[in-house]
């Protein structure tokens, strides 16, 4: 059974693996699945209407879940690219 990936989804999940990598993946040419869950929890927060700031804290979090810290400045950036998508 294959799930279906909408093209807003499979564009988020890129900008994720392009732009904001917080571990690194891109680097190591592994394959760009590595954020699709989090692309996809994105899309639904987009469909909820999400804001900008909260986007970017929703990225800061995604950051500390990872033991990261949140790079604030930069996740703000990636949400304002996210919301023109």
């Amino acid at each position: 059974m294959s799930v279906q990936i909408s093209d807003k989804v499979k564009n988020i999940n890129e900008l994720l693996f392009k732009e904001w990598d917080p571990i690194g993946i891109s680097e190591l040419g592994a394959g760009n699945d590595e954020y699709l869950s989090y692309a996809l929890q994105i899309d639904q927060l987009l469909l909820e209407g999400i804001n900008e700031d909260n986007l970017a804290k929703f990225l800061d979090s995604c950051e500390e879940y990872m033991l990261l810290p949140p790079r604030s400045k930069e996740n703000q950036q990636i949400a304002k690219r996210i919301l023109h998508l």
